[in-house]
């Protein structure tokens, strides 16, 4: 799941400095938003990666949930 290569891009080299800063680890044992039958598939990704077995599908589905959000200029 990581990179272990030479970075000789500057974005690898911040995104590798990035990653080093995280430093604690939280484990979520409870589902909470992710209920009902129309989660199923979000909730199977989130496990998949959770467990070590994501596939492309479940990073896919994770990315689209993803909301970038910006105060107005």
């Amino acid at each position: 799941m990581f990179f272990t290569g030479a970075l000789w891009r500057p974005e690898l080299m911040q995104a590798r400095e990035l990653n080093l800063q995280f430093n604690q680890t939280v484990e979520l044992d409870e589902v909470v938003r992710q209920q009902g039958e129309s989660e199923k598939a979000f909730r199977q990704a989130l496990d998949n990666l959770r467990m070590n077995e994501a596939k492309v599908e479940d990073w896919r589905l994770c990315a689209s949930q993803i909301a970038i959000q910006s105060e107005p200029s």
